[in-house]
Formats: C-alpha cells, sequence, structure tokens
C-alpha cells in the first residue's frame, strides 16, 4: 500500500479522518482481501436513468457505501459478465456545502446532489470494468491469480 492514512474513529466520520481513493482501494485489495471483506459487503445494484434497480445487468457489485449529507463514497468490489474485476473506491464530497449545513436534516439539494454522486460512481465502475476489459484479461498482472484489479483511476472528488 502506498501513503498513509488516519482513522480517527471506528466509523471513519470522523473530521479528522485521512485516507486517499487509491489507499483505500489498495487496503479493500489486500488486508480486505486477506480477511473476506467481501463478504461482509453488500450488494449494490446498478441503477437506470430514472433511478430503477437494473434486473439484467451484467456487472454485480459488491461494495460498502458511506453517506452523509454532501459525501457519498463507495468502497468495494465489481465484476463484469467475462469474470474480470476490479477493486474500486469512490470518495465525493462537497466540503463547503457539508460545513455550512453540519447538523441539518436534509439540507437544501442534499437529495439532488447525493443522486448525481451515485450515477458519477456507478459511471466510473462501469468504465473502469470496460477499461479493464481492454487492458487486462481476467487474472493477468502483478495480482495473484484470481485477484481483482485496482483501479489506476481511484478518485477523489468534489460534487
Amino acid at each position: 500500500m502506498t501513503g498513509e492514512f488516519t482513522f480517527r474513529d471506528h466509523s471513519g466520520l470522523s473530521p479528522a479522518t485521512r485516507i486517499t481513493a487509491r489507499m483505500m482501494a489498495e487496503t479493500v485489495a489486500g488486508p480486505g482481501r486477506a480477511q473476506d471483506l467481501r463478504g461482509l459487503m453488500k450488494h449494490i445494484p446498478l441503477r437506470d436513468a430514472k433511478g430503477k434497480a437494473l434486473k439484467d445487468s451484467p456487472i454485480l457489485v459488491e461494495a460498502k457505501t458511506g453517506t452523509l449529507n454532501f459525501v457519498s463514497n463507495l468502497a468495494g468490489y465489481a465484476q463484469d459478465g467475462q469474470g474480470r474485476q476490479i477493486v474500486f473506491a469512490v470518495l465525493t464530497g462537497d466540503e463547503a456545502r457539508r460545513a455550512a449545513n453540519e447538523g441539518r436534516e436534509l439540507p437544501d439539494g442534499v437529495i439532488g446532489w447525493t443522486r448525481r454522486s451515485k450515477a458519477l460512481q456507478q459511471g466510473l465502475i462501469e468504465n473502469w470494468l470496460a477499461t479493464s476489459a481492454q487492458t487486462a484479461p481476467a487474472g493477468t498482472g502483478d495480482a495473484p491469480e484470481g485477484a481483482p484489479l485496482v483501479s489506476e483511476n481511484a478518485v477523489t472528488g468534489a460534487g
């Protein structure tokens, strides 16, 4: 794993917690895989443009969400219909709006912001799987046989 991270509480919700998306993805891929973290994650269905779950999607996403007002994070595993796997972490937040609305329940704009963030997360996962199909066949690379690829494009973004 590359870099340093700091957890200030058990949940990772403290404003003093610091971790990059890349470090989160590497943690999920390395120690997380060794400790069967995947077994603790939930299925995250892909959705159509209207927000309805896609029933016949060839992509399986098993991940952990982290959502607060103007923060939406997703980290976990995704697999396409050909068995290619990736490990990913997408950390999105609007720090200014979060700070301005600290302690408020459902501030103005948060529902639309969260919906856009989740659409971004889904689009990135779909793109990363498509990109991994073009760059590395399943089971190749530096990872152990059958290990998912860590996306080089793990992102941290602002909404």
